[in-house]
């Protein structure tokens, strides 16, 4: 230690040795074997401010994970919500087909039932069905008919 607080003293041009040079000496050597008394004070400083940088830490990792997990759960919905909305669409436009299409069949029924109604009408449609073409005129069983038509009616009682 003397040897230590010599060099020192040579170091800095001094002719004696005074307190604070010992001191710098004793606390270099005493470093290579045992801690100092300053690294016990930084080691106090540190270990108390390692478990709020832990927590904090910690704690920005926990927030982190919920955000980004926040993000996966909304996106998630978005694309179902989305795929919600293109299934509602189909369904809607197949709805939509199917009722333009009974609608149409309805309209050509009600064409069909009103065709009926009429006597030549039905006249018509009962010589087409036996394969033949016959006029309005040879349709008419209420005026007449002509050859080769003929209507029959019962006769009241």
């Amino acid at each position: 230690m003397c040897d230590k607080a010599l060099h020192y003293a040579m170091l800095s041009q001094a002719q004696e040795v005074d307190g604070k040079l010992a001191t710098q000496a004793s606390q270099d050597i005493l470093s290579f074997q045992a801690p100092s008394l300053q690294s016990q004070q930084q080691q106090v400083k540190k270990s108390a401010f390692r478990p709020a940088v832990l927590a904090l830490l910690l704690a920005s990792v926990g927030v982190g994970f919920t955000a980004m997990s926040a993000w996966q759960q909304m996106h998630r919905v978005e694309v179902e919500n989305s795929q919600l909305a293109e299934q509602r669409q189909q369904q809607l436009e197949a709805n939509k087909a199917i009722s333009q299409k009974v609608q149409a069949q309805d309209n050509q029924l009600n064409a069909l039932i009103e065709r009926s109604r009429s006597p030549m009408g039905a006249m018509q449609s009962l010589y087409a069905l036996w394969g033949y073409q016959a006029s309005i005129v040879n349709s008419d069983c209420q005026s007449g008919t002509r050859a080769p038509f003929h209507c029959y009616r019962a006769m009241p009682l």
